[in-house]
């Protein structure tokens, strides 16, 4: 995947701001990374915790459901701050869909796993859009080529390799991409596929987050309980019994809490987390080289 150093960037939640996703290539082509491994999130613009759509959230609904309640009226008729994120989102969608085509123009290597705005977008769209509107957001989703089920692949000089080209070779690294629900059957054959190697480092490239240990302490009373709870088990249940060091990255909490570094015991091994910085848009430096 990567060309001269073996440094990555790792980022999540971009949520259409292409000033920062521009930023990122040139941070690339400055030789400052060589790849780089999306999180999910990239492409539809977010509702901010403080912005009217959001407001007067109910703590038993799910924020789609406040976002849709306070598009429509009375009436029940979309509001123009209701009608102007509709069209904010099929914008940005389209516009992110125009920088990854740039990253894959530059040959930059490039992974980036499903995160759940489509879902919520989704959702959204069929409550508030008509039938038009449907079928552009979801014909402009459709040309991402974001990983949708879990996966695995192994590092080894400058390259990633599944499981079946691999070869001769004994990879000292693996990764298990985790993308939102995922199925459990990819996951499971991921986890074989990774124990098939005995593995120096384990890289998880998470969606959603880890476990509540993986979460800053100060942060813990306000995080919601996990929506991909048996995936996220099934993950660290199967690598806490690798040899090797567990690393995980996940994004998806939201702006309002600043990334962060943990560590966390899964079945008793020691599991190092980074909650990737959505707020400031940096990428998280990721070295696959091993010692």
């Amino acid at each position: 995947m990567s060309k001269q150093k073996d440094i990555c960037g790792v980022r999540g939640d971009l949520h259409a701001r292409i000033d920062i996703a521009n930023r990122h290539l040139q941070q690339v082509n400055a030789g400052l990374f060589t790849g780089i491994f999306d999180l999910g999130d990239i492409e539809a613009e977010y509702i901010d915790v403080n912005h009217s759509l959001r407001s007067e959230p109910n703590f038993e609904e799910l924020i789609t459901d406040t976002i849709i309640r306070n598009a429509l009226d009375r009436n029940g008729n979309l509001t123009p701050e209701g009608m102007e994120a509709l069209n904010n989102t099929l914008l940005s969608v389209r516009v992110m869909l125009e920088h990854i085509k740039e990253i894959n123009r530059r040959g930059i290597p490039y992974r980036g796993i499903k995160g759940n705005s489509e879902e919520s977008w989704t959702r959204i769209f069929k409550k508030l859009a008509n039938t038009n509107y449907q079928h552009e957001l979801a014909a402009s989703f459709e040309n991402y080529d974001n990983i949708s089920e879990a996966k695995a692949e192994f590092y080894s000089r400058g390259n990633l390799f599944s499981k079946q080209e691999v070869g001769d070779f004994q990879p000292r690294i693996g990764i298990l991409y985790l993308p939102w629900k995922t199925n459990m059957d990819s996951l499971n054959q991921a986890i074989t596929d990774l124990e098939a190697f005995d593995l120096e480092k384990v890289i998880i490239f998470s969606h959603d987050y880890l476990s509540m240990g993986s979460i800053a302490p100060e942060y813990r009373e306000d995080i919601p309980q996990l929506q991909t709870e048996e995936q996220v088990i099934t993950a660290l249940d199967g690598v806490s019994e690798m040899n090797g060091e567990i690393i995980g990255f996940y994004g998806h909490i939201g702006f309002e809490y600043k990334p962060t570094e943990t560590q966390f015991k899964h079945k008793g091994k020691t599991i190092t987390a980074y909650h990737i910085d959505e707020k400031g848009g940096e990428l998280i430096p990721l070295d696959l080289q091993v010692k």
